[in-house]
């Protein structure tokens, strides 16, 4: 600090003068290049869509009765396979001892857990590849809302901190889905 004043204390009046001046002027530069900039390259517009709410409003409903028609058929599958290892082992514990009785039923109890996690697989994946088939379609969805109103850019509303613009009624009512937000019509390429 005590150099400062000494400085300030040599220089003359002038110089601090010009000094301001500079920083002025070049502080004035800097603001007039910013709004050029910002003139020549608009604020981009972003659009936020919660796809929690269209997994739940589209996805789920859409593929509820053939989800529901799989998992029986893969149960009723495993409900078959299941009661023929129950046969097996009730043949092979005939007459064998009580130790040998409870390993077979370890045995058997692993390998139906084990047709039951092969069976839940199966299931995952189909539900994974109904999602799969329906997904362009959101996608496809939310590409026309955004074009419609001009966006740059959409976002999961969940990535989303501070600002951009909801679509989320615009993209259920684009898949076919009446919103209690929605005012527009559907596009004859909904569902």
């Amino acid at each position: 600090m005590q150099r400062v004043r000494v400085w300030l204390n040599r220089r003359p009046p002038w110089a601090l003068w010009a000094a301001a001046a500079v920083a002025v002027a070049l502080g004035f530069g800097s603001v007039a290049w910013s709004a050029a900039r910002a003139a020549n390259n608009p604020p981009a517009t972003i659009g936020a869509v919660d796809l929690d709410r269209v997994a739940t409003e589209y996805l789920q409903p859409a593929l509820g009765e053939p989800l529901r028609q799989e998992t029986a058929r893969l149960q009723a599958q495993f409900d078959k396979e299941a009661a023929a290892l129950d046969a097996e082992l009730n043949e092979k514990v005939k007459g064998a001892s009580d130790a040998e009785k409870q390993n077979l039923r370890n045995q058997y109890q692993q390998q139906k857990q084990a047709l039951f996690a092969r069976y839940q697989q199966q299931l995952d994946q189909r539900k994974q590849e109904m999602i799969n088939q329906r997904l362009p379609k959101v996608k496809d969805a939310i590409g026309r809302v955004a074009a419609r109103l001009g966006l740059e850019a959409v976002l999961d509303k969940n990535l989303v901190i501070w600002g951009g613009r909801d679509i989320t009624d615009q993209v259920l009512l684009e898949l076919g889905i009446k919103t209690s937000g929605s005012t527009e019509k559907p596009s004859s390429s909904s569902r």
